[in-house]
């Protein structure tokens, strides 16, 4: 019994695999892509790679827009911004920010007391499609098949400790493209 289950699915494995093999170019256009940050960082700097954790919850969509960070990672950060308040009089919340390598400003006239802070990194991503069981569906276009330059932009506002509103997004570099048409 245990044989001839291996044997089905073995054989439904390959069948679903096997039916991404028959498509035409345009169809592979009709599912859509994720993209996803290429984060192999071995030689950047420390500020770098602590950009590139807090910038990147996850997968971003074929567009590039990216979801505001999570409850725990926005926790940890306070946390940290916190601890170095306290082990530093002198310092402004923005300060680990700006220590990593972020640009920080007044928001507005209108909100002195908040503060943002951009920047922007050049990255390189892959498009990939979203594959629950990781077989059966259409592979994505040729085109979109090799590594792609681009740039992360990552923003925080800050009042005092708190952060306010995060995001990250991930736009093409000139003349380059995200995973769409």
């Amino acid at each position: 019994m245990t044989r001839s289950f291996s044997l089905l699915c073995a054989i439904a494995w390959i069948s679903a695999w096997l039916t991404g093999c028959h498509y035409q170019e345009e169809e592979l256009w009709e599912n859509c892509c994720i993209l996803i940050v290429q984060t192999d960082e071995t030689s950047s700097s420390e500020g770098r790679i602590a950009l590139l954790k807090l910038g990147i919850g996850g997968f971003f969509s074929g567009d590039g827009r990216g979801a505001s960070w999570h409850r725990d990672k926005i926790i940890k950060v306070e946390k940290e911004v916190q601890g170095l308040m306290e082990n530093d009089a002198a310092a402004r919340p923005s300060d680990s920010f700006t220590r990593l390598g972020m640009t920080c400003t007044p928001a507005s006239l209108a909100m002195a007391a908040v503060v943002q802070c951009d920047v922007d990194l050049p990255v390189w991503f892959r498009c990939s499609k979203f594959t629950p069981f990781g077989f059966g569906q259409k592979p994505i276009p040729t085109e979109l098949r090799p590594l792609m330059p681009a740039v992360l932009h990552m923003s925080v506002d800050m009042a005092g400790a708190t952060l306010v509103k995060t995001g990250s997004n991930v736009v093409p570099v000139q003349g380059g493209r995200l995973c769409h048409r």
